[in-house]
This record gives C-alpha cells, structure tokens and sequence, in this order.
C-alpha cells in the first residue's frame, strides 16, 4: 500500500505526493542522503534534457499579419514537421503561437468594424 508524504509545506497543508518506498517522505522532500543525491542527479540529468536546449534552425523570420500568412505558416510548419527538421513538440508550440496571432487579427478585424459601424451610426444620428 502506498502512502502519503509526511511533509508539512510552509502553509501547513501535507504534501501530496507519495512516499517513497521504505521512507515517510516523498522523492522531493526525503531527508535521505542517497535520496538527496539522487535527486540531485534527475534535476540535472532533466536541465540538460533536449526540452530546454534552444533549437539551433538556419530558418528564415516570418510576418503574420494576415489569415494568408496564417495558412502559409502552419503550411509551413507542417512540411517541417513532416520532413523531421521541427519535433512534434515544437510544430505544437508553433500551432498554439500561431493560433494566437489568427486571434489578435480577427480581434484586430473586429474593432475595424466595430468602428465603421459607430462612425456610420453617428453620422446617420446627425442627418
């Protein structure tokens, strides 16, 4: 049976995280100098994991501006993934980047209107 890290947090809440086996404390919180070590070890083995290495791309700067540019980017991005010179990781991130943009230009689109609109409103309020 696993039980619960008896780790009280600085809020006075318990951790919620399981204890390791044979210990009473979590992998974060045991007092354990083989634990600790170990710890130690997995922070830095996942520092110099491939997530947090920028990506060393020869790519050219992109101008999305428009829902053109948009689907020419995620074309784009598509192919790169497809042919394996972007992971799936980053295609994703650049997806939700650019699903962002697509946002702030219909938004952007949208107050145009907005103000098209009231301005028409105001000058057919003064005839």
């Amino acid at each position: 049976m696993t039980k619960q890290c008896k780790y009280i947090k600085p809020d006075g809440n318990q951790c919620q995280s399981f204890a390791i086996q044979g210990f009473d404390f979590c992998f974060s919180h045991c007092p354990d100098p083989e634990v600790k070590k170990a710890k130690h070890q997995a922070v830095v083995k996942g520092g110099q994991s491939e997530g947090y290495k920028s990506l060393k791309l020869n790519l050219r700067p992109v101008s999305v501006k428009n829902t053109e540019d948009v689907i020419d980017f995620l074309n784009e991005t598509i192919n790169l993934l497809r042919s394996g010179q972007i992971s799936p990781k980053v295609a994703n991130c650049l997806a939700y980047l650019t699903n962002q943009l697509q946002r702030a230009i219909e938004f952007q689109k949208l107050s145009i209107v907005e103000r098209i609109i009231t301005e028409r409103k105001i000058i057919s309020e003064q005839k």
